[in-house]
């Protein structure tokens, strides 16, 4: 799934519902939406620590235990809006 598809997707979903997201893998899991930004970070160099760049994701939320997340948007399938 691309970034603009990504976005489209999740435009018209209220932050906080749950969605179905279907991954590559075949993975299909029940997720609760926290985020309508899709973000990606740059690479960054503090010297003696990198932070590698990460691609762009979308933000999730999995569980109480769980905590947010992030999902990355090229690993996706399809995204519905369950409830």
């Amino acid at each position: 799934m691309s970034e603009q598809e990504a976005a489209q997707a999740i435009s018209h979903i209220p932050i906080g519902s749950i969605v179905q997201i279907v991954k590559k893998d075949g993975t299909i899991t029940e997720l609760m939406l926290m985020s309508h930004k899709i973000s990606s970070t740059e690479k960054k160099d503090y010297g003696n620590i990198q932070v590698p760049a990460l691609p762009p994701a979308i933000i999730v939320r999995g569980g109480m235990r769980f905590g947010n997340f992030r999902l990355d948007v090229a690993d996706l399938v399809n995204i519905a809006w369950i409830s």
